[in-house]
């Protein structure tokens, strides 16, 4: 499997370094905000689509951003993919690959 992170890759093949993840929190994976966290129901994931966490960009700025969460991808034991595995879909403002 092939991750769309940008490591080995020179700055200057990066697409969109505004948008592209360098560094990020590590909730930001799940997704879960500590920033502003969401009650759930007994027994249910953390995880929630659009969770706030504070990420640095390959541009060297750094912001607080909405992660999107494939709730329907799961890896094979049927746990959740951490967010790291997939660019969201337009509208958000960050992507992990530099394509």
């Amino acid at each position: 499997m092939t991750l769309p992170g940008i490591g080995g890759r020179a700055l200057s093949s990066i697409k969109n370094p505004a948008k592209t993840v360098l560094v990020a929190e590590a909730a930001a994976l799940m997704p879960y905000s500590w920033h502003e966290p969401q009650k759930r129901a007994a027994g249910q994931l953390p995880l929630f689509n659009d969770s706030l966490n504070m990420v640095s960009f390959a541009d060297n700025h750094v912001g607080c951003v909405k992660m999107f969460w494939n709730s329907t991808t799961a890896n094979s034991d049927g746990s959740p993919e951490f967010t790291v595995f997939y660019d969201p879909p337009g509208g958000y403002d960050y992507q992990w690959s530099g394509d």
